[in-house]
This record gives structure tokens, sequence and C-alpha cells, in this order.
């Protein structure tokens, strides 16, 4: 009896030792909905703004069409940032925020933001269906 406790762990391991997890391929699934690789990057380098005074960026890929449907996604670089890191816009990090409005050709930015040099800015276009 104390053979076959023994023995029964090792003849189910052999069982599933031999199972393999790899088969043939199977059938291919239906295609799938054709995705929007219609996005423009708009990038300003070191621009300055005044501390609670708005800053208007022309961007002509902001049509109406992209105002319907599509989307404006904005990011900033602040001076005092590594230059690696880009921050989501809208900002607030509790004493200085940044806010945007993308109207017809263009983003609005304003800032409440003190610190002082070179900020850049860069925005998504993304056309929609």
């Amino acid at each position: 009896m104390k053979a076959l406790k023994l023995l029964a762990p090792m003849f189910a391991l052999m069982a599933f030792a031999g199972c393999t997890k790899t088969g043939p391929a199977g059938p291919a699934g239906p295609q799938g909905q054709q995705g929007n690789a219609n996005v423009q990057t708009v990038l300003f380098t070191n621009q300055t703004f005044t501390a609670n005074s708005a800053l208007t960026l022309n961007i002509p890929a902001i049509t109406q069409s992209i105002l319907d449907s599509g989307a404006v996604i904005g990011y900033w670089q602040p001076a005092n940032y590594t230059p690696d890191i880009w921050v989501g816009i809208p900002f607030n990090s509790g004493s200085e925020s940044l806010i945007m409005y993308a109207q017809l050709g263009q983003v609005i930015m304003f800032p409440n933001y003190s610190s002082s040099g070179a900020v850049n800015f860069k925005f998504e276009v993304i056309a929609g269906k």
C-alpha cells in the first residue's frame, strides 16, 4: 500500500509532463476595424510667458473637424524640469497651474506659473472618425 501511495503521484506527474501547450495554429480571426493614424505633432520651443497672462499659439492643423470629432492634447516642459519629461496639460501643482483652450487654428494657454526661463510646448492634434 505504501508503494501505491508513492507511485500514484509519479504516474500523475508523468501524465502531465507528456502534455504540450503548443498545437496547430487556429483559424484567422475576423478583420478588425481600421484605425486612425491621422496624428500631427506640433512643437513650440523656447516660449516665454507672463504669469496670469494668456499666450496664444497658432496651430493651423486645428480645424473645425478636429474641434468637432478629434482631439488636441497638450504637454509642456517647465524650465526647471528634466528635458526628457513632458508634463500633461492641464497642470496643477497647488501653487502653479496651466490650462489650455483649443479653438479654430490655435491654442490659448492660461498660466499661473511664476518660474522664469524658456518653456517648450508639444501638441498632438488627432483627427476623429
